[in-house]
């Protein structure tokens, strides 16, 4: 992961207040690191505040940095592979037939990749002065889910612009409440997307399938 700075938190400029996310009320939608600085024993409305049952405010909570929220976001990823041969040989005739499966669970949250490869290959003698040869070879690659690269699908693109001072739990519920597959939640929303919006909701999915053989004839 990139080296990130731990200083100064969200905003361009000082007096951070978080309000809507979208700058119309509050000086709280710049999806940039140049504000207030951090662990100097401020207290700020923050987008992970608790709020006041009775006021319906935000209650002001340390401005600190959260060093470890792009790391936090990863998860442990894993690889499971099997193999199946049977070979054998006779005479006039040898054979391998191998099937291979993998499926893997990315670091990324809800990112997989399934794969099957099948292949056989046939030697046989059909006559005195005849040999038969023929290899066969199928691959099915597929994903419900592959991380996207470029402009605002990444998702190392998202956490260019990703708050400092906001631990990753905080936006693990992306949606707003009462506004589900409607609007989502998150620090900021003027600039990109929630994370676990981008990784749960902006799919990239693929199912690739791929064949070719030989077949010889020697004389």
């Amino acid at each position: 992961l990139p080296e990130y700075q731990n200083q100064y938190g969200g905003r361009k400029g000082p007096n951070f207040e978080f309000s809507t996310g979208d700058g119309t009320v509050t000086n709280d939608g710049q999806g940039v690191n140049w504000g207030d600085k951090l662990n100097v024993g401020t207290e700020k409305k923050q987008f992970h505040s608790p709020i006041d049952a009775e006021t319906g405010e935000r209650i002001p909570i340390p401005w600190v940095a959260y060093p470890n929220n792009v790391k936090n976001f990863f998860e442990i990823g894993s690889i499971f592979s099997n193999n199946l041969s049977l070979s054998g040989r006779s005479e006039n005739i040898g054979y391998r037939f191998t099937v291979t499966q993998m499926n893997q669970k990315g670091v990324v949250p809800n990112t997989d990749l399934e794969r099957i490869n099948i292949s056989s290959n046939i030697n046989a003698k059909i006559g005195k002065r005849v040999n038969l040869s023929t290899n066969f070879n199928f691959s099915k690659s597929g994903s419900s889910n592959l991380p996207s690269n470029g402009y605002s699908r990444s998702l190392m693109y998202n956490f260019l612009w990703f708050y400092r001072n906001v631990p990753i739990s905080a936006v693990r519920s992306y949606w707003l409440p009462g506004q589900e597959n409607v609007a989502q939640r998150n620090f900021e929303t003027k600039w990109v997307n929630n994370v676990y919006f981008t990784a749960y909701e902006n799919r990239n999915s693929f199912d690739k399938y791929r064949g070719y053989g030989t077949l010889k004839l020697d004389y």
